[in-house]
């Protein structure tokens, strides 16, 4: 038995103590459980899709850019809002105008995942000569960067209110 004097010196030294055999075990128990990967994720009803091998498309990704993050979770039941991923701005336009005005363009790149720190969306376009012009800007900005490479477009519609969501998530062993 430790006297604690012995513990708090281990403690103030950023050495974990156990208190006994059963808190001990416990604690094993736990580690072991963290280390086993985890079982894959159940597939909501009605999904079509291969998850996350699809997406990757055979390319290695190290990051997955926001269109197909938002089709991965929609796969798995959570609700997303609508997008349509574009490479040209008549195709843009198509989707604006099936989307409806005012909608939101951004550049989709796996190695871009800030793209408002650098300028590469566009919010609150009220017609097709805003969203043209966006277009315009967003592609200057794009040549000054040169990322390494971009997927294309997403054509969002503008909701306000409600609560947006960032998340990132990275499984480190």
């Amino acid at each position: 038995v430790m006297r604690r004097e012995q513990v708090r010196f281990l403690a103030e030294h950023g050495i974990a103590t156990i208190g006994g055999t059963r808190q001990g075990l416990g604690a094993i128990d736990h580690l072991a459980r963290w280390s086993v990967p985890p079982s894959p994720t159940r597939r909501a009803a009605g999904s079509d899709g291969d998850g996350i091998a699809s997406l990757l498309g055979g390319r290695t990704r190290t990051t997955i850019h926001e269109h197909d993050a938002k089709r991965l979770l929609a796969q798995h039941g959570l609700t997303v809002v609508r997008e349509h991923l574009v490479r040209s701005v008549d195709d843009a336009r198509k989707a604006a105008h099936d989307l409806g005005y005012p909608v939101v363009l951004k550049v989709v790149a796996d190695d871009l995942p800030h793209r408002s720190d650098l300028g590469l969306l566009q919010v609150g376009l009220g017609d097709e000569a805003g969203l043209e012009a966006a277009w315009a800007t967003l592609e200057r900005r794009l040549r000054e960067m040169t990322p390494t490479s971009i997927d294309g477009f997403v054509v969002q519609p503008m909701i306000a209110g409600g609560v947006e969501v960032f998340a990132g998530v990275k499984r480190d062993p």
